[in-house]
C-alpha cells in the first residue's frame, strides 16, 4: 500500500514567497516507509511560513518478529538568516535502532540544536545509545533501560558524559487496583570541571478503588545525590475519596517535600474537602485567563522546542525548554491542536490532540508528552471445516468461504474508541496509537450464518513504536441431527450451516455494536449502545433501552476530530465488566 500528499501554495496578498509540501508514505510486507518534506519562504504569509522541513522514517522485518527501525528529522528557521530575530535555528535528529518484538531493543541516538547566524548563541548536541528490555505483561509490566552518552558544548569548549539506569514496573491485578514502582541511577559530570555526580531515584505509587465508590491514592518519590554536593529531596503525597451516591464527594489530600540541606527542615500541606454540585444560573466574569504548558519528549526526557500548537485561530511555538504560552484566553470552550508534519507523522501525544478544553473560572495548565505512534493490523480468517479423518476441506454445502467483508472492528482504551470495517478479504489496520493497554474485538458478526468467530477479542499493551497484528479466525458451526425411523435413532450426523439459535424476549431492541466501556471518571462500567451524529438520537436509543430493560441511561458527548463531536448512548452501571458485558451480549442478540 502506497499513499503520496502534495499541497502547494502561493501568497496572493502581501507575500512574495511560495510554499510546497509533500510526503509519502509506503508499507509492504518487509515494512514500512515514511517521508515528509516542508518548504515555506521567508515571505509565504500562509499556515507555515520561514522554514524548511524533512524528515524520514523506515522500519524493515528481516526476521519477523526482529525489526530494524531508522529515522531521520532536519528543521530549519530563519531561513535568510535575519539577524534582528536574535537566533537561526536549525534542529538535526536521527536514529537507528534493532528490536525484538516488545521485549528487546537497542538505539543508537543523535540530536545536535545549532544556531546559523554568523555569531551563534547556542551550539551543543546530544549522542547516546539507549538499551531496553521487558516484559510488557496485561497485568504485570517490567521495564529495564540503560543509556549512556556525552553531552557536548562546541560553543563553551566542554563535553562530559553521562550514564542513567533505570527500572520501572507496573501491576494491575484488576480495574480496581493499579501499582508501580521506578529505580534509577544517574551519573553525569558537571559543567566544565566540576566532579561526577551521582544521584539515586525512586518511586511507588498506588490506586485502589474500594466498592461504594471509595478510593484511596499514594505516591511517593526521593532521590538522593551520592557524591559531591550533597543533597536530598522527597515528596509524598496521599489521597482519600469518596463519592456518595447523590453526588456529593468528601476528599482529604495530605502533601509532604523534604528538600536538605535547607533552612526549611520540611513543608507539609493539609487539605479536607466536601464538593456539592450546584446547578445555580451563575455568571461568570468575562475576564480573559491563560492557557499554558511545557511539551516533552517522553522517551528521553529532553523538552520539544519550535513545535507549533494552534489554539483555534492563534499559534504559538514552543521555546527551547518546550514550553507554550496562549495569553487573553477567553473562557468557554477552546480546542488546541499542534502541527503533525513539523513533529513527524510516526509520533502521537499524549493526551491526545486535538484537544477539547473548557476554559472556566481559572488558567489552565498543561504537559503533553511527545511518544512514538503504534499500529495494529490482522485479519479475520476463513478455517476450512474438517473431514470424518481430520482432514481440512472446503464446505461442501456452501461451495465458497464466508463473505469477511465490512465486519465491525473495535478498538478501545478506556475512554478512547476506534472503529473500522474490514476490507474485501477480511483485513484492518488502526495506526497513529498512543502507548497503553489496548482491546481488540469483532462486532457485527452475526451475518456469518454457519460460522463462529475464535477468539472474538483480544487485549495487549502497545509500546512506543510497536506494530501489533492480531488475527480472528472463522469457523463453522456444527449442530446435530438425529435421523428417526420408526422410533429409533438410526445415525447421528455432523452438518454444517446450522445458523445459531437465539431466544432473547422480542421486546428488548437490538443493538449490534453494544459493548462493555469502563468509565474511568466514575470507575464503573456501563454498555455502550452506539454513537451518534446528534444528541437527539442518542438519547430518543437511550430512553429506548432503558424503557425495555428497566436500567438507567445517560448520554456524553465524544470529540472525533477537532470539527466533529459524537454522542454515545450509555446504559447502566455495572460495578464489573462481566455484568456490563452480559447485557451487550443480550443486545447484540436480540430479534431484529
Amino acid at each position: 500500500r502506497t499513499e503520496a500528499d502534495l499541497e502547494l501554495g502561493h501568497d496572493f496578498g502581501e507575500g512574495t514567497d511560495n510554499a510546497i509540501s509533500l510526503s509519502w508514505r509506503a508499507r509492504r510486507e518487509w515494512g514500512s516507509v515514511a517521508a515528509t518534506y516542508l518548504h515555506a519562504g521567508p515571505g509565504y504569509h500562509g499556515y507555515y511560513t520561514d522554514m524548511d522541513f524533512l524528515s524520514a522514517g523506515m522500519t524493515v522485518y528481516p526476521l519477523y518478529p526482529f525489526r530494524l527501525d531508522a529515522n531521520y528529522r532536519d528543521e530549519k528557521r530563519n531561513l535568510d538568516l535575519d539577524t534582528s530575530r536574535f537566533s537561526a535555528p536549525r534542529a538535526r535528529y536521527y536514529e537507528l535502532g534493532l528490536g525484538y518484538s516488545s521485549f528487546l531493543s537497542v538505539r543508537y541516538r543523535s540530536n545536535r540544536y545549532a544556531d546559523r547566524l554568523p555569531h551563534p548563541i547556542y551550539d551543543r548536541s546530544d549522542n547516546s545509545v539507549l538499551i531496553q528490555a521487558g516484559y510488557p505483561g496485561p497485568r504485570l509490566g517490567v521495564l529495564g533501560q540503560f543509556e549512556a552518552g556525552t553531552q557536548t558544548d562546541d560553543i563553551q569548549g566542554y563535553a562530559y558524559p553521562f550514564r542513567r539506569y533505570a527500572l520501572i514496573s507496573s501491576f494491575s491485578p484488576s480495574p480496581a487496583q493499579s501499582y508501580g514502582a521506578t529505580l534509577e541511577f544517574e551519573q553525569r559530570r558537571g559543567l566544565l570541571s566540576q566532579p561526577s555526580t551521582d544521584r539515586f531515584s525512586g518511586s511507588i505509587r498506588a490506586a485502589l478503588t474500594l466498592p461504594g465508590g471509595t478510593r484511596a491514592l499514594i505516591h511517593f518519590y526521593g532521590s538522593k545525590t551520592l557524591t559531591g554536593f550533597e543533597q536530598m529531596y522527597t515528596y509524598l503525597d496521599m489521597a482519600l475519596e469518596h463519592r456518595f451516591p447523590f453526588g456529593h464527594l468528601a476528599a482529604i489530600h495530605v502533601r509532604q517535600s523534604t528538600f536538605s540541606p535547607s533552612s526549611v527542615a520540611q513543608d507539609l500541606s493539609f487539605v479536607a474537602e466536601y464538593s456539592v454540585p450546584l446547578s445555580l444560573p451563575l455568571k461568570f466574569s468575562t475576564r480573559s485567563r491563560t492557557i499554558r504548558g511545557q511539551f516533552m519528549n517522553s522517551e528521553n526526557g529532553s523538552p520539544v522546542s519550535d513545535a507549533i500548537l494552534m489554539l483555534d485561530g492563534a499559534a504559538v511555538l514552543t521555546d527551547p525548554s518546550g514550553e507554550f504560552l496562549f495569553p487573553d484566553v477567553q473562557p468557554g470552550p477552546h480546542y488546541l491542536q499542534f502541527d503533525q508534519a513539523g513533529i513527524g507523522l510516526e509520533y502521537v501525544t499524549v493526551p491526545s490532540l486535538p484537544l477539547e478544553l473548557n476554559v472556566e473560572t481559572e488558567s489552565i495548565e498543561l504537559n503533553i508528552s511527545l511518544v512514538r505512534s503504534a499500529a495494529v493490523e490482522g485479519a479475520v480468517m476463513p478455517i476450512p471445516p474438517a473431514d470424518s479423518e481430520g482432514h481440512t476441506q472446503m464446505r461442501s454445502d456452501a461451495g465458497e468461504n464466508p463473505d469477511l467483508n465490512d465486519l465491525l472492528i473495535e478498538l478501545t482504551s478506556g475512554p478512547r474508541q476506534q472503529r473500522q470495517r474490514t476490507d474485501s478479504r477480511g483485513h484492518f489496520h488502526f495506526k497513529g496509537l498512543p502507548p497503553g493497554q489496548w482491546h481488540l474485538r469483532v462486532l457485527g458478526a452475526d451475518h456469518l450464518d454457519g460460522y463462529r468467530i475464535e477468539p472474538d477479542t483480544a487485549t495487549f499493551i502497545l509500546q512506543p513504536g510497536d506494530h501489533y497484528e492480531s488475527n480472528f479466525k472463522a469457523i463453522p458451526r456444527q449442530r446435530q441431527i438425529k435421523i428417526i425411523d420408526q422410533g429409533r435413532i438410526l445415525t447421528d450426523s455432523t452438518v454444517l450451516d446450522a445458523p445459531p439459535v437465539r431466544s432473547s424476549p422480542p421486546e428488548i431492541p437490538r443493538a449490534e455494536s453494544a459493548a462493555a466501556l469502563y468509565l474511568e471518571n466514575s470507575s464503573i462500567y456501563t454498555v455502550l449502545i452506539d454513537s451518534y451524529p446528534s444528541k437527539a438520537e442518542a438519547e430518543r436509543d437511550a430512553s429506548r433501552f432503558g424503557e425495555a430493560l428497566g436500567l438507567p441511561t445517560r448520554v456524553r458527548p465524544v470529540m472525533v476530530t477537532a470539527t466533529e463531536t459524537r454522542y454515545q448512548a450509555l446504559l447502566g452501571s455495572f460495578s464489573t465488566e462481566a455484568d456490563a458485558d452480559a447485557i451487550a451480549s443480550l443486545l447484540r442478540s436480540a430479534s431484529p
